[in-house]
C-alpha cells in the first residue's frame, strides 16, 4: 500500500476518519520511537493538551516531547487556533515538564498560522520548542517504515478496539478533579455556557419523557373513544401499554402519531400545544420543591459577580419555565429565547429553549405561538431546514 492509498483512508474528513488517522499516527510513531530504544506512552489525563509523549525525545527532539495529533487545524482561523493553544499552555505552565511540542495535522497548516502560533506561544515560554508536521513529514515517516505503515493501515479497526480494551483504567477520582478544575477555570474566565437536559426538570418533579408520552396517549384515546361507553380506564391502560411497547424504539414517531390524533387542521398547533402544557404541569410530583437543589445551584451560578457575569448563555432542551422562575426569585435579569431572530439586552442572560417553550402561565410571554415545538420528526426537520437556509444566506 502506497502513501496515497493510506491518505485516502482518511479523506472523507468525518469523525471516524479523525479517530482512524489518530490511531494510524500514534501506532506508527510508537513503532518509530521504540525502534530507537526510547519510551513512548499515551497521555491518560484529560487536562491540557497532547495525545502521547516521548519521555526521552526522539530524532532531533531532545528531552521530554509532547505529541498532539489533530485533523482540522488547517481549517481553523489563525487567531482562534492560536488562542486555543495559548490558553492550554497557560494552564500547563503550572507543570512545565516538557521541552518540545510536536503537533501533527492531516493537511498542511498555513505558514502564517504556524508563525503566529510559534511567536505567541514561545513568548510565554521562550525555551519551549514547537514543531508542526503535515503531509510531507508524515510521508517521510511512512516511507521509512512502509511495511509497518501498511500493516497499521490495514488493521485500524482492531487497533482502535485493542486500545480501548487494553488501556489501563485511570484514577477516576483524579480525572474527575481535573475536569472540575477545567470547568472552574472556564467559569472564572466568563467562558461558560450551560446545556441543560431532562434531569434538571425532573429534580423538581417534572415528568420524564415516557411519563409525558403515556399521559398524551391517554388523552388521545380518551378523545377518540369518549362517545363509547364500553371503553374503561383499564381498557385505556392496556391499550397504552400495548402502544408503548410497539412504539418503544421510536418515541418521536409515537409523538408524531399523537400530534395527528390530538389536533385538527384548523387548530393544530394551539390544541396540540395546550394538551402538552396541561399534561406537563399536571403530572409534576408536587412532593418535590420547584426550587430543587439542582435548579437552585444552577441559578446561583448564573448570579453576576463583581467582575461580571460568569455564565454567558444557557441552552435548555426542556419545555418548562422552572429555571426562569428561580432566576426571577433571585432578581437575575434574563431573557427566554424561543423564536427566530429574538434580541436580548447585553445585561440579560439568554436562555435558549431549543426544543420549544411551554411556560405554565403563557400570559407572561409574548409570541409563544411562534415557538417551534420539537416533539416529532417534523419539528427537527423544520428547525434543521431553517438553520441550513440561514447558513446559505449568511
Amino acid at each position: 500500500m502506497n502513501v496515497e492509498e493510506i491518505f485516502l483512508k482518511f479523506a472523507n474528513g468525518g469523525q471516524r476518519d479523525y479517530y482512524s488517522f489518530e490511531t494510524f499516527i500514534l501506532n506508527l510513531l510508537k513503532f518509530h520511537i521504540e525502534r530507537q530504544g526510547k519510551k513512548f506512552a499515551l497521555v491518560e489525563s484529560q487536562r491540557g493538551i497532547g495525545d502521547a509523549y516521548a519521555e526521552d525525545g526522539f530524532d532531533n527532539f531532545k528531552g521530554y516531547t509532547l505529541i498532539d495529533v489533530k485533523f482540522g487545524l488547517h481549517r481553523m482561523p489563525s487567531r482562534v487556533l492560536t488562542e486555543q493553544y495559548i490558553q492550554r499552555f497557560i494552564r500547563l505552565e503550572k507543570q512545565p515538564t516538557f521541552s518540545n511540542v510536536l503537533i501533527i495535522n492531516f493537511q498542511t497548516v498555513p505558514q502564517r498560522t504556524v508563525s503566529r502560533m510559534m511567536d505567541e506561544i514561545t513568548s510565554l515560554n521562550p525555551e519551549l520548542k514547537i514543531a508542526i508536521w503535515g503531509p510531507e513529514e508524515i510521508t517521510k515517516l511512512v516511507n521509512k517504515h512502509k511495511t509497518k505503515a501498511t500493516e497499521i493501515a490495514n488493521n485500524l479497526f482492531s487497533l482502535r478496539l485493542e486500545n480501548a480494551v487494553t488501556k489501563e483504567a485511570g484514577d477516576w477520582e483524579k480525572e474527575r478533579e481535573e475536569k472540575i478544575d477545567l470547568l472552574k477555570e472556564a467559569y472564572e474566565r466568563g467562558q461558560f455556557s450551560m446545556f441543560l437536559g431532562a434531569g434538571v426538570s425532573s429534580s423538581a418533579g417534572m415528568p420524564d419523557w415516557n411519563t409525558l408520552l403515556n399521559s398524551l396517549f391517554v388523552s388521545y384515546l380518551t378523545k377518540e373513544f369518549n362517545q363509547q361507553t364500553n371503553i374503561s380506564d383499564e381498557d385505556i391502560k392496556q391499550i397504552v401499554e400495548r402502544l408503548n411497547s410497539i412504539d418503544e424504539p421510536s418515541a418521536l414517531m409515537a409523538a408524531r402519531y399523537l400530534r395527528k390524533g390530538l389536533s385538527k387542521q384548523t387548530t393544530e398547533i394551539k390544541e396540540f400545544t395546550k394538551t402538552i402544557t396541561d399534561n406537563l404541569y399536571k403530572l409534576r410530583d408536587t412532593k418535590k420543591s420547584l426550587s430543587s437543589d439542582l435548579i437552585t445551584a444552577i441559578s446561583n451560578l448564573c448570579m453576576p459577580r463583581r467582575t461580571g457575569a460568569k455564565v454567558r448563555t444557557v441552552i435548555t432542551y426542556n419545555f418548562d419555565d422552572l429555571l426562569e422562575r428561580q432566576l426571577t426569585l433571585k432578581s437575575i435579569q434574563h431573557h427566554s429565547i424561543y423564536t427566530d431572530n429574538e434580541a436580548f439586552d447585553p445585561d440579560e442572560l439568554p436562555i435558549y429553549h431549543v426544543h420549544g417553550f411551554l411556560p405554565e402561565d403563557g400570559k407572561k410571554y409574548e409570541g409563544l405561538e411562534k415557538s417551534t415545538l420539537v416533539f416529532s420528526e417534523e419539528g427537527y426537520h423544520q428547525i434543521y431546514t431553517r438553520y441550513v437556509a440561514s447558513v446559505k444566506t449568511s
